[in-house]
């Protein structure tokens, strides 16, 4: 009989800002799932003990079970890992986080990951957060075997855990697309440049405003001299008096609040543990990340507002 199964893997993209209380949850998190492992191994000792006895007689099954038992538990051993990378190349290690948190060692470090791991013969389950030099964090989960209940049990809690510590959508999206909204911002100027009018349209349409004036009120013999100087300058296409084109409103803000924008994105955080050295810069980077959640909207519809407010205290007063 065929049996749809799931594969106990799963990736969850950053920035991960954690703290010393997140750390513990998930210690007590690897706690639940190393008991309900410990409860599968010892049901798959009894198992493997009563296959071994099987077809003896019933002569000495006591002590047969007990010699048995004493030749499978220690390869049946369950065991823990809990590891803060340091650097790439140097990390402290432990069975629980709970005693790596308590290592005063790590008050002068500031760790770069995170492996958390309950492995054994039969059974295993891995947590693993790291962040490259050049790449955004990304944490992993993973269990096994599949077909196991209480391996998809550990995998659903790891799962519980990280989906309740990781950031919201939008900080994920602004860390994949970082460095991209540079390009979005030059191609936007670039565009949108095409729309505002140069000095000759200026000169050209301030001409013509004049010359619709003057041909509303009609030209008199006195007007006949400035109305061929008039048509010269237009096609000259110079103004009858120096004249400063300046730069429409709506496109400053596309420059100058976009440049502001952009600089601010830049800076995003990828992963963060919250102690050691790093237990500051938790603080810091949480600022700043509602500071910008709140900002960036901000100045972007202010981008599309204000010249309509502009034109409007320009009718206004």
């Amino acid at each position: 009989m065929s049996a749809l199964v799931y594969t106990l893997e799963k990736r969850f993209d950053g920035p991960w800002l954690l703290s010393r209380d997140a750390l513990l949850d998930l210690d007590r998190a690897m706690d639940g799932i190393y008991e309900r492992f410990e409860i599968d191994t010892a049901q798959l000792i009894e198992e493997e003990i009563e296959q071994s006895i099987k077809g003896n007689t019933s002569d000495g099954l006591d002590e047969k079970r007990m010699w048995w038992r004493e030749q499978i538990t220690p390869r049946m051993k369950l065991r823990r890992s809990a590891k803060l990378m340091l650097s790439h190349s140097k990390y402290i290690q432990d069975e629980t986080l709970e005693d790596l948190l308590a290592n005063p060692e790590l008050h002068d470090e500031a760790p770069i990951g995170i492996e958390v791991e309950v492995y054994g013969p039969k059974r295993n389950a891995r947590l693993q957060l790291r962040a490259g030099l050049f790449e955004n964090a990304a944490l992993r989960i993973a269990a096994s075997p599949e077909t196991a209940k209480s391996a998809r049990e550990a995998f659903s809690a790891l799962q519980h855990w990280a989906m309740a510590n990781q950031a919201p959508t939008w900080q994920r999206v602004w860390r994949r697309i970082t460095g991209f909204h540079w390009f979005v911002w030059l191609v936007l100027v670039v565009l949108l440049s095409q729309a505002v009018p140069t000095q000759s349209e200026v000169v050209e349409e301030q001409l013509r405003v004049a010359a619709r004036e003057m041909l509303m009120e009609g030209i008199s013999d006195e007007e006949v001299a400035s109305a061929l100087e008039l048509l010269v300058r237009f096609h000259a296409k110079e103004a009858p008096q120096e004249l400063r084109v300046e730069m429409p409103s709506w496109f400053a803000i596309i420059v100058f609040g976009g440049l502001f924008v952009c600089a601010m994105l830049s800076i995003c955080p990828n992963l963060v543990l919250g102690i050691g050295r790093s237990k500051s810069r938790l603080g810091y980077w949480r600022t700043w990340l509602k500071f910008v959640g709140v900002t960036v909207p901000s100045v972007v519809f202010l981008s599309f507002v204000w010249p309509h407010i502009v034109e409007w205290l320009k009718r206004v007063f």
